[in-house]
């Protein structure tokens, strides 16, 4: 599992570059000299003479570097910069994105390396990938001066170094459906105390550091008075050390007026069920919001949580829905979190139509998706699932049937990326 994670860290340190590294971080450093006479003038008199080309063959990629460098161009100057692609119309002063028709760098760039130089009348842009390309525009506009309404860049070429400016934070999460707050297969179906010690041992066995619950109860009679969450905290403590954090997201509550001493229930007691989060690392904040249901279906909700990990935070969701209305539960679940830049939405969904997953959460990845399928329940079913985050990566995801509830574990390994 380690292994994996680290693997993961190298390829996200290449393909998410370009997200963290462009806003700071960055160490020019080397940069050779060039006499102001020779400086190349970007724009004059509110116009130029310059086009940006990009790639052809990369353009999907390429041509949104070019759209931003464009756009960075008119924010400082006022002056817009027609970007095309290389097979189009040549002219004599071009500004070229990575190699292009028109030009190839010759030279051996390192890994991280910017090369910003020119040749003859146009001015090219070079990078090991393209990604590295992409932070090249913050630099190109650095470079730009004025004087006199007249826009140049001098002092090429120039190189830049981009310094890895990601902090990574590896952790396993997991969702996990007690099966009417653990009366069935954790007691039997009523005829004696639910055992969740159980659960924390799935828990460990897995080495899991957050989990969402759904169907989870807090001091009802089916789960003979008990606090769930308390328990599985206090057991993992016992045999770890270490204090575990809890919350509860309360979709309904049962007063009970009377005492029911064979199931530990107190007269006056009040129990809820819904779902919760367990966090090995502490919970800061939490809220919950309700959902639309259906009338015949009442215990839905969704927890948010806000987990602090070496210094960083991101919000943990465990979510319970109704197939019934699960397009305005996932839409509601959305406008929650879209509000956050690193977010995991766990739960039972009761739903496995991916493409519904994808309309509903835009740049997001997901552990069960047409790719992997994977089985969470014992009648075949996929229902569980967990959603990244564009900062989140998810991998190693798999489902286990530990014999406790009617729902398998859903695992993932996550790595989340924050700028340093």
């Amino acid at each position: 599992m380690k292994t994996i994670k680290k693997f993961l860290i190298a390829i996200l340190a290449l393909l998410m570059c370009l997200l963290t590294a462009c806003g700071g971080g960055e160490t020019e450093e080397t940069s050779s000299e060039t006499s102001a006479d020779n400086s190349a003038v970007i724009c004059a008199d509110g116009a130029s003479d310059y086009q940006i080309v990009f790639s052809m063959t990369g353009e999907r990629a390429m041509r949104k570097t070019a759209v931003a460098l464009s756009e960075k161009i008119k924010e400082l100057t006022g002056v817009e910069i027609p970007y095309v692609n290389d097979s189009k119309e040549e002219k004599e002063k071009e500004i070229l994105i990575g190699d292009t028709a028109r030009a190839e760098n010759g030279e051996e760039l390192a890994d991280r390396e910017i090369l910003i130089t020119e040749e003859g009348s146009k001015i090219a842009i070079y990078g090991v990938n393209e990604d590295i390309i992409d932070a090249a525009v913050e630099m190109f506009v650095g470079l730009m001066s004025e004087t006199d309404g007249k826009w140049t860049m001098s002092g090429l070429p120039a190189r830049k170094v981009i310094e890895d400016t990601e902090k990574h934070i590896e952790l396993t999460v997991a969702t996990f459906n007690l099966h009417e707050g653990g009366y069935h297969e954790l007691a039997a179906s009523g005829t004696k105390s639910p055992d969740f010690t159980k659960i924390g041992d799935d828990i460990l066995q897995n080495e899991i550091d957050v989990v969402a619950f759904q169907e989870i109860d807090c001091k009802t009679r089916r789960n003979f008075g008990q606090d769930t969450l308390k328990v599985i905290a206090e057991y993992l403590e016992s045999k770890t050390g270490q204090k575990y954090y809890y919350e509860y997201g309360v979709a309904t509550t049962t007063y009970y007026e009377k005492a029911d001493p064979d199931r530990r229930i107190e007269a006056g007691t009040t129990g809820t069920i819904g779902v919760g989060v367990l966090s090995k690392y502490p919970i800061k904040e939490a809220n919950e919001y309700k959902m639309t249901v259906n009338n015949s279906v009442n215990n839905c909700v969704l927890l948010e949580t806000v987990i602090e990990v070496e210094g960083e935070n991101f919000v943990f969701y465990s979510s319970h829905n109704d197939q019934g209305v699960i397009k305005t539960q996932l839409a509601e679940i959305y406008a929650q979190a879209k509000n956050h830049s690193h977010y995991i939405v766990a739960g039972d969904f009761n739903w496995q139509k991916w493409q519904d997953f994808d309309d509903a959460f835009p740049n997001t990845t997901k552990a069960n998706n047409a790719g992997t399928n994977i089985v969470t329940t014992k009648n075949g079913q996929m229902f569980d699932n967990i959603i990244f985050s564009e900062n989140i990566v998810g991998s190693n995801a798999h489902a286990i049937d530990t014999g406790h509830t009617d729902h398998f574990l859903l695992i993932s390994d996550v790595i989340i990326s924050y700028v340093k």
